[in-house]
């Protein structure tokens, strides 16, 4: 069995570090703006994005002990995802609008779509 591409920083790893460090950056400009500087929200981000690579690095296990070879490229596809919605929303609430149909592709994602429609 080998587990060496559980490690491996591909192009899905590499987006999510970048979307992520982008997430934090927009996050401080919208508490920045909005003067709500939380310590205790920053920790628990910090700690978010680790037991994020924890789940990516478990699916990745589970991937290759049950041969499934699934989990692994969908837990990386939806944290980037997950990410893009979360650059999105943090943009929006700064006043930066971005092109419709950027915000229509990452909709189509959004899981929390349709309890806005209704």
């Amino acid at each position: 069995m080998d587990f060496t591409n559980i490690f491996e920083v591909d192009k899905w790893i590499q987006a999510y570090l970048i979307l992520k460090l982008f997430d934090f950056i927009t996050g401080f400009a919208k508490a920045g703006l909005a003067k709500n500087w939380r310590s205790d929200k920053l920790r628990k981000g910090i700690l978010l994005v680790l037991l994020e690579l924890i789940a990516i690095i478990f699916a990745g296990i589970l991937d290759q002990l049950l041969s499934l070879n699934f989990l692994l490229i969908t837990t990386k596809t939806l944290f980037v995802f997950k990410e893009c919605l979360s650059i999105k929303e943090n943009l929006e609430e700064v006043g930066i609008g971005l092109p419709k149909d950027i915000t229509d592709a990452i909709e189509t994602i959004n899981p929390d779509k349709e309890n806005k429609e209704e």
